[in-house]
């Protein structure tokens, strides 16, 4: 009797074991965690649409128009204007004494400013010693009383060499040249006076140099500027200057 109750009791254990486990393998799975979703993308910001230039129109008088560039044109040639048509901006003198005549070469340096038409450049008064005149494409004039003038034919820079004559004046020893040139802002001149052991005065009173040129004569050699009439003298050594 009591065998078979005790088989009983196992079958029933038996039983309810594999109830359950058959109950566990029917049971769905859990699932596995979630995937977190990616970020959802920005979209960039659209371009911005390019400005649209917008023309105006301004209605002006035709009155009013041509004063208007009347009055720029004026203003634009003011800037640009010279202050002088033409200008002689430097001079050199090359002469020799002989006897009683100094020979003068003149290289004069001018430029013209002006963009049509002639220039015209006062030059010196009539009392110019001209002897002749190599002025290219230029034109030297006597203008009346208003001496030589030089006249440029269009803009640009001019050399003009200038042949003069001074006479030598003598009295008792002493030597004097009477120059009247044109007047520029800079302007030497170099004298050759026969023999040595001479004394120098010029008028204006100018700086100057004296000194043997190793042929029997002196080489005077002065700056001056803004000088019309020039003098020069000179006496030997030791001599009294008038």
């Amino acid at each position: 009797m009591l065998p078979c109750r005790l088989m009983r009791i196992l079958l029933h254990s038996l039983l309810l074991s594999l109830s359950l486990s058959m109950v566990r393998a029917q049971a769905p799975a859990d699932p596995p965690p979630a995937t977190p979703a990616p970020p959802a993308p920005v979209a960039a910001p659209a371009p911005a649409a390019p400005a649209i230039a917008k023309e105006r129109t301004v209605y002006i008088p035709f009155d009013d128009l041509a004063k208007t560039l009347a009055n720029e044109g004026q203003e634009k040639q003011e800037q640009v204007q010279a202050p002088a048509d033409a200008v002689l901006s430097s001079m050199e003198y090359t002469g020799t004494v002989a006897g009683e005549v100094a020979s003068i070469t003149a290289t004069l340096q001018v430029e013209s400013f002006k963009e049509k038409g002639w220039a015209v450049l006062p030059l010196v008064g009539k009392n110019l010693n001209l002897a002749k005149a190599d002025t290219g494409t230029a034109t030297l004039r006597l203008a009346g009383e208003n001496g030589y003038e030089l006249l440029l034919p269009q803009k640009g820079k001019y050399t003009i060499k200038l042949e003069l004559m001074a006479r030598v004046e003598r009295t008792s020893g002493h030597y004097q040249i009477n120059l009247t040139l044109p007047k520029a802002p800079v302007s030497r001149c170099t004298l050759t006076i026969p023999e040595e052991g001479w004394e120098f005065r010029l008028q204006p009173v100018a700086a100057y140099t004296a000194k043997p040129n190793g042929q029997g004569a002196i080489e005077l050699s002065f700056f001056f500027s803004e000088a019309e009439n020039i003098s020069v003298q000179w006496q030997k050594q030791g001599g009294e200057t008038k």
